[in-house]
């Protein structure tokens, strides 16, 4: 993932921040928001337009959720 927050998130770093939200990878998810902000987590869709909360619900991931739910409040 690319440090500069001007930089936005390369469809890579997309597929990655969906697939750490499906497997339940709470650090990468920190991760992805510090480095390109909460408005790149809120937009980031995979092909089916499964959202970041979508991947984490329908896997059953509950930490992650309630993460989204406070980082992605307010948006």
């Amino acid at each position: 993932m690319s440090s500069d927050p001007q930089v936005p998130p390369s469809e890579e770093d997309l597929e990655d921040v969906l697939l750490s939200c499906r497997y339940g990878d709470i650090e990468d998810v920190q991760q992805f928001s510090v480095h390109f902000g909460v408005g790149a987590l809120a937009d980031a869709r995979d092909s089916n337009g499964n959202t970041v909360v979508h991947m984490a619900c329908a896997n059953g991931h509950a930490g992650v959720f309630h993460l989204l739910q406070l980082m992605l409040h307010g948006i």
